[in-house]
């Protein structure tokens, strides 16, 4: 259980080690995503990654819950890092000594960074709830959520001036450097939480992700539907690359800037809600939620580079904010020994529904306009929106029993 005595030290490391590890990749994943959208072939491999990913996240997803509520958040983290220094290692290695392919590297690489970045934000996601006070979770996750878009624009910053100095290679090895120092920082912090042994031995019940779906349908679906501003994010994370490749006519420093705004509006966005934060999150979710779906239903009409950021900047806005928000509220009305699996219920039917629309865009990228694949977006994102807000009439998020 949480003890009342929280370390701000830990608040400290665990913003930094945050900031170090989502940042160390930013400049070889800018550098694939590039030369993936220059070609047909490229953009469906780059769709194909995507899918990868998130097929192997799903599989994930149901364990991931269950192993979160059932071990120190903190150690589950030391492990994962460990094994990406690890992965970043023999990437390097084989790309260097032309031991394989780089492209094959390159995507192998990039669909091991996106499924490990799922299980690293719910692992962080569970963490800060175990070093913040129940009275400060708007304001935590407001400055955690700052912490997390700082990789997006110092990695997007120092992606072009590390790729023309060091050249991919060496930004794959300054990689693994950060990462390290960012292991060093997460073992520091301290940590308030027992994980319920009876739940690592399947004492319980109702112990798994799915079933905690199946018992509380109504809440699960309601948090659902309220994530599709960040499943349209994902989803965007093919589309925008390509749109700015080949509708603007960009570079790999447009894609760059595009991520630097979006960050850097997602950073201000958190750092204002920790400053002043508001009662309701539930109303505030769907506030935020509606700033992104209008900009997502207004970028494709962008008719140059500035537009296009201006939808960008207010997506950096809307998705945030609506996470910010949208966690806070779980966060309170979810105890703690459950927070891993509803979280990773959550994250599994979401894994499903990026994984279903990231199909239908790739076979469909080369052949239909992609104008018409944003309309589709901000349709089903106006749809999930009324979802949840019908859901919202129904739904107590108050009737948890902590005997699952």
């Amino acid at each position: 259980m949480q003890s009342t005595r929280i370390s701000k030290d830990s608040t400290l490391l665990y913003n930094s080690s945050k900031i170090l590890a989502l940042s160390s990749t930013y400049p070889v994943e800018i550098y694939t995503m590039f030369l993936l959208s220059l070609s047909d072939l490229g953009k469906i491999q780059f769709g194909t990654i995507m899918i990868l990913s998130l097929i192997f996240s799903m599989f994930i997803d149901p364990f991931l819950g269950k192993i979160i509520d059932s071990f120190p958040r903190k150690r589950l983290i030391e492990m994962l890092q460990t094994i990406s220094i690890l992965f970043e290692m023999f990437s390097l290695l084989l790309w260097h000594f032309h031991i394989m392919q780089r492209m094959l590297v390159l995507s192998v690489l990039l669909i091991y960074i996106n499924v490990s970045s799922s299980v690293y934000f719910d692992m962080m996601r569970a963490l800060l709830q175990t070093i913040s006070h129940q009275t400060a979770y708007l304001r935590m996750n407001g400055i955690a959520e700052a912490s997390g878009q700082f990789p997006s624009l110092l990695g997007s910053a120092i992606a072009v001036p590390a790729l023309l100095l060091i050249g991919p290679q060496g930004s794959l090895a300054l990689a693994i450097i950060i990462q390290i120092i960012s292991l060093l920082f997460i073992s520091l912090i301290e940590e308030n939480f027992t994980p319920e042994k009876s739940l690592r031995d399947k004492k319980i019940k109702h112990n798994g992700v799915l079933s905690m779906i199946r018992r509380y349908p109504k809440q699960t679906f309601l948090i659902y539907f309220l994530n599709f501003p960040f499943i349209m994010i994902i989803v965007g994370n093919l589309l925008k690359p390509v749109f700015i490749v080949n509708v603007i006519h960009g570079n790999v420093s447009y894609i760059s800037f595009s991520e630097m705004d979006y960050a850097a509006f997602a950073a201000l966005t958190g750092l204002a809600i920790s400053m002043f934060p508001r009662g309701n999150e539930l109303a505030n979710s769907f506030i935020f939620f509606a700033i992104y779906t209008a900009a997502l239903l207004l970028m494709p009409f962008s008719s140059n580079f500035i537009f296009f950021m201006i939808f960008q900047s207010l997506h950096g806005i809307g998705n945030p904010g609506t996470r910010i928000n949208r966690n806070s509220f779980v966060m309170k009305h979810v105890p703690m020994e459950m927070l891993g699996r509803f979280s990773s219920g959550v994250s599994f039917l979401s894994t499903i529904t990026m994984m279903t629309i990231l199909i239908a865009v790739t076979l469909e990228i080369n052949s239909t306009s992609i104008i018409f694949i944003f309309l589709a977006l901000g349709t089903l994102s106006v749809a999930a929106m009324i979802m949840a807000f019908l859901l919202k009439q129904k739904t107590a998020m108050t009737m948890f029993s902590t005997d699952v």
